[in-house]
């Protein structure tokens, strides 16, 4: 599990990188849970992942929470239907953890990247108007 970040008034989340994060049990779909994170902290987005130890260290962090039903939205989506995927924090795209045969854009409509979707600790595209709790961060 990682430790707690160490920056005023957000010691209750938790440091993952560079990254300080809170689990949101909340049913949001993708917008207004980036709204959300926008609005709870300054620099606050969906969180993005940039190694394995961070893919590691969030799933921690929502199975803590919230083991029952652990999928949640991170801030990767599809940019404009082109197979490109960034995050929308505008950090580097330089890592991914898909389950085998994501992203599938089915039906093509999942444009947004939830965790633990088929797979713990695995991604998939996913339609962004569904509702599922999120993970926010900022970089500290």
């Amino acid at each position: 599990m990682p430790s707690y970040c160490n920056v005023k008034n957000y010691e209750h989340w938790y440091k993952v990188g560079t990254y300080c994060v809170m689990y949101f049990n909340e049913l949001f779909n993708f917008t207004d849970a980036e709204f959300c994170c926008r609005n709870v902290v300054p620099g606050g987005h969906l969180a993005s992942v940039h190694s394995s130890q961070a893919n590691d260290d969030l799933n921690c962090i929502v199975l803590k929470y919230n083991r029952k039903s652990p999928r949640i939205w991170l801030g990767g989506f599809e940019f404009f239907n082109s197979g490109k995927w960034v995050w929308i924090d505008d950090s580097n795209w330089d890592f991914q953890a898909w389950v085998p045969g994501e992203p599938n854009n089915q039906n093509a409509k999942e444009d947004c990247l939830e965790m633990n979707g088929k797979e713990i600790g695995k991604w998939n595209d996913d339609w962004c108007p569904k509702k599922k709790n999120f993970l926010c961060s900022f970089t500290y």
